[in-house]
């Protein structure tokens, strides 16, 4: 069974998720711990009480950020592929920036990374 991220919270909470055991999802691979843990550290360290779902936005912004430099690149290099907190990263003809996510699995109600 798969599902969108819409599944996941962001936080490991193993006794609520403990029904969702088997279920395939994607999600940015920056809330697994699974890309940049130096910033996802000092986010986790810095902001302890955040607004669920935070997380995303601030890895989003990071990505916005961080991709700048490369968008004109990306644009004549169709296969450039940057790796992000929100995925890998690339631009499609159009100029459309798009990512792929990391898939993950719950086993005893926390997510695990399938794709490592």
């Amino acid at each position: 069974v798969y599902s969108t991220s819409h599944t996941y919270s962001g936080a490991i909470n193993a006794a609520a998720d403990l029904d969702l055991d088997g279920l395939r999802f994607g999600d940015m691979p920056w809330l697994f711990g699974a890309t940049d843990t130096k910033s996802f550290d000092l986010f986790e360290h810095s902001w302890p009480d955040r607004a669920p779902g935070s997380g995303r936005l601030f890895a989003f912004g990071l990505d916005a950020y961080r991709i700048l430099p490369y968008l004109a690149r990306m644009r004549y290099q169709q296969n450039l592929r940057l790796p992000g907190t929100t995925g890998q990263l690339r631009m499609q003809p159009n100029g459309r920036v798009v990512r792929d996510l990391a898939w993950a699995r719950f086993d005893g109600g926390v997510p695990d990374l399938i794709d490592r």
